[in-house]
């Protein structure tokens, strides 16, 4: 116990005893732990034959073949990072159908990262959730195609959380990936009183981005509404191809349908000026 104290106090690294001989640190319970630790061999694999097996087996990762789907992402996960929603899409799919992790090995998010599709639309640190494209990576195809198949009805049964459920019940398995040209999303607030700082917002964003359009405004009931029909030259920048701004009970929406060069983080900032917050994209649809 002196020894022990002497190292520690002198903050000498002590040898480990795995392999090696025991340090009398205390830890273990008998003799048999002790032989346990002391007697345990680390065989580490010929160099030829490692070199070999690792060639070969990065060989066959680099054939597989991708499964693409599309799935919901919850607005939970609005702010995360490219790594924790590729990981939560893995967890998601092993807790819903055990053993997933055996036959999906990786996933990758696409479209909306840099230097894809949409990569340019949202900054860092700006909110997106909704609906997203997903390529998964496994030894076999068809079984990763069967098991993406009983996704949807793992999720009804399992006891998951409900961001989960939602997700499992979106997901849809596509033939192949093709990168989206056209989104169609929304920007939601909750306050219908924040109708007039929205479309202070818009208006600022449009005349910045120098894009014309005719505005329709109408009244139902307590709600209001302000279409935005844009010519067919200004479609032609791929920007916006319309968009409607609307009141009601629930609070304010503004829906738009948007090509590959839009760029939404201006729009973001003179929202967080005018209606003092920062709100998420909505993704829902992509073609």
């Amino acid at each position: 116990l002196r020894r022990q104290y002497e190292t520690a106090r002198d903050f000498d690294d002590r040898k480990p005893c795995l392999g090696g001989s025991c340090s009398a640190c205390g830890a273990c319970q008998d003799a048999s732990e002790v032989k346990l630790m002391t007697g345990h061999i680390i065989a580490t694999p010929g160099v030829a034959n490692f070199q070999a097996r690792m060639t070969r087996l990065l060989e066959v990762k680099t054939a597989f073949k991708p499964v693409c789907i599309s799935a919901f992402l919850p607005e939970e996960l609005s702010r995360s990072c490219l790594a924790y929603r590729e990981s939560w899409v893995s967890r998601s799919l092993s807790a819903l159908v055990p053993g997933a992790e055996k036959l999906i090995f990786r996933v990758s998010e696409v479209a909306f990262n840099a230097g894809q599709a949409f990569g340019s639309m949202l900054q860092d640190g700006e909110g997106r959730f909704g609906v997203s494209l997903f390529v998964l990576f496994g030894p076999d195809e068809n079984k990763s195609r069967s098991l993406l198949g009983m996704v949807a009805k793992a999720g009804a049964r399992a006891r998951v959380p409900e961001s989960i459920k939602l997700f499992a019940s979106s997901v849809q398995l596509l033939p192949e990936y093709l990168a989206p040209r056209r989104i169609s999303a929304s920007i939601d607030m909750p306050d219908p009183g924040l109708m007039p700082g929205m479309a202070q917002a818009v208006d600022r964003f449009l005349d910045h981005n120098k894009l014309a359009c005719k505005k329709t405004r109408s009244v139902v009931g307590t709600g209001e509404s302000i279409v935005y029909e844009f010519p067919e030259s200004r479609m032609g920048r791929r920007f916006f191809f319309d968009a409607t701004l609307g009141s009601g009970d629930s609070g304010v929406s503004f829906l738009f349908s948007a090509g590959d060069r839009a760029k939404l983080s201006p729009l973001l900032k003179i929202l967080g000026e005018t209606c003092g917050t920062i709100p998420a994209v909505c993704i829902r649809s992509l073609e």
